[in-house]
């Protein structure tokens, strides 16, 4: 866990968030994360997490994080940067 803890840090560090995208990333640290994933192309459902590599729908997300909330007992999913505001400098910091 300690890993992807880092990992997160590194993201705020990497790429320009809203303020409520850094606290949700702040929150998420103290859960068991599953997985951090990222895209150029494409991008990841909001609701599911699901990955669309057509990028045709619309309302997509850059980033997507798994996560473990124990008082719910649920795996949750958190997306980030909307597709639509990604900007070049996303692509090449990936």
């Amino acid at each position: 866990m300690e890993s992807l803890e880092k990992n997160i840090d590194r993201l705020k560090d990497r790429f320009n968030f809203t303020k409520d995208e850094i606290s949700i990333l702040n929150s998420i640290k103290k859960y068991e994360v599953e997985s951090i994933a990222l895209t150029t192309e494409g991008g990841f459902k909001k609701e599911t997490g699901e990955f669309d590599a057509t990028g045709l729908g619309g309302g997509l997300y850059k980033i997507c994080i798994k996560y473990f909330e124990p008082h719910t007992s649920q795996m949750k999913v958190v997306c980030l940067i909307p597709e639509k505001l990604a900007d070049k400098d996303f692509n090449s910091e990936c």
